[in-house]
């Protein structure tokens, strides 16, 4: 616990460098779905209106 709090041990600036990594990777993993999610709901709405002409 406490080698990962410090930033001067190598083992210390690996462990949050790694984790900062972790974090950054699910980050763009939510906004990859977000955005598919998005893109279906618009292809939806789309469906539904050519539906309704």
């Amino acid at each position: 616990m406490l080698k990962e709090k410090t930033f001067f041990t190598r083992t210390g600036v690996d462990t949050m460098s790694k984790r900062s990594d972790n974090l950054r990777a699910e980050q763009s993993r939510a906004e990859q779905s977000r955005a598919e999610q998005s893109r279906a709901e618009q292809s939806r709405a789309e469906q539904s209106r050519a539906e309704q002409r």
